[in-house]
């Protein structure tokens, strides 16, 4: 995947995800800047979904752990570099544990 086509799937993720929060009925302030999203929960947590263009990884940090995935262009999907898990899995559970409400998208 070239540099072009790896920013555009992360603008395109962060911007689903952010079409998504803005539909539930749990209030996450989405704040999106140059290559990441912040969703502030309504305790006062953090989620972030980074764009990490040296690597071509996508990292997502949560108040328990910090994660980074890599695009399977097989899957057409962001897996986790650590344990193949989903993106939109961890972040779904994340969301869930941080807000009370799963992300899916």
């Amino acid at each position: 995947m070239d540099a072009l086509d790896f920013s555009q799937r992360i603008d395109d993720l962060m911007h689903d995800i952010e079409d998504y929060v803005d539909t539930m009925t749990v209030d996450i302030d989405c704040e999106m800047g140059p290559g990441v999203l912040t969703m502030v929960c309504p305790n006062g947590s953090h989620i972030i979904a980074s764009r990490q263009t040296a690597t071509h990884e996508l990292w997502l940090a949560t108040k328990r752990d910090g994660f980074h995935f890599a695009f399977d262009a097989v899957a057409d999907a962001w897996v986790s570099t650590k344990d193949g898990r989903d993106f939109r899995e961890v972040l779904a559970e994340a969301s869930l544990e941080q807000a009370g409400e799963a992300i899916k998208i």
